[in-house]
């Protein structure tokens, strides 16, 4: 039997379709960042289809990375859902909340200490509007 994909747990929680998302990042943590450094805010556009849900694209914009990072732990109570993202050279707890109207995704991400890098962790928030289908 083929392995289920890393999100399937996700299908009827996470709406296909346009999300308008507004992204907060503190990288104050990140070695040499000045004092003071704001939050650093984004906001994009994302087309979710029903295998970007499944296969988890949602949580790259669509950018593979499958490859590169394991998906562990994936765990659903209600309406929210946690998992932990390792891949080479970060490790990621995250929690995603779902709407009616959208979703919010918190994460926490710690550098992985290789090569002479120093270890750091930043935080990101993200809030997801659904806007209707692609």
């Amino acid at each position: 039997a083929a392995a289920e994909p890393p999100f399937a747990a996700l299908k009827g929680l996470l709406r296909e379709g346009r999300y308008d998302i507004r992204a907060e990042a503190d990288m104050s943590g990140v070695p040499g960042s000045p004092p003071g450094l704001p939050l650093q805010v984004t906001t994009a556009r994302q087309c979710v289809s029903a295998s970007d849900v499944v296969n988890g694209g949602f949580t790259r914009g669509g950018k593979a990375k499958e490859d590169l990072c394991k998906i562990e732990g994936l765990a659903v109570a209600g309406d929210t859902a946690a998992w932990t993202m390792r891949c080479d050279d970060l490790h990621s707890e995250v929690k995603m909340t779902f709407r009616a109207d959208g979703y919010t995704m918190e994460l926490r991400n710690t550098s992985i200490e290789d090569k002479g890098r120093q270890r750091y962790v930043t935080t990101q928030k993200l809030v997801a509007r659904y806007l209707g289908s692609c």
